[in-house]
């Protein structure tokens, strides 16, 4: 995932700081830092309130490396709502988990037990 290191290069490029930035969606300075550095993860509705400041569609905000890709408008470049944009970001996310369980199970079983991997 690559939300923090996007928030990050997404305020550069819009000419904001952590502190303009944390102020103009209601956070702290300090929880800001914490999102641009991957420390914290922020709340569903600071993540598309990020979205719609930026004009990136929450899929791309999330998944795609910014710097290395460029994002889609927020409301998607097919048109999708932020509700089914996040149907399916949280569908690709369900298939990763599944995937890393996988690959748990196989590895450890013994760790894949502790955790409740079936």
């Amino acid at each position: 995932m690559y939300l923090g290191q996007n928030i990050k290069l997404l305020s550069s490029l819009k000419g904001y700081n952590g502190a303009n930035l944390a102020k103009e969606l209601g956070v702290s300075s300090g929880q800001m830092s914490k999102y641009m550095s991957g420390d914290s993860t922020p709340r569903m509705e600071t993540i598309i309130a990020v979205a719609e400041l930026f004009d990136v569609n929450l899929h791309d905000l999330i998944l795609l490396d910014l710097g290395k890709q460029q994002a889609r408008p927020f409301e998607g470049a097919d048109g999708l709502s932020p509700d089914v944009q996040l149907e399916e970001l949280n569908k690709l996310l369900r298939q990763r988990v599944n995937e890393l369980e996988r690959e748990i199970a196989d590895r450890d079983p013994t760790l894949a037990k502790k955790l409740g991997i079936e």
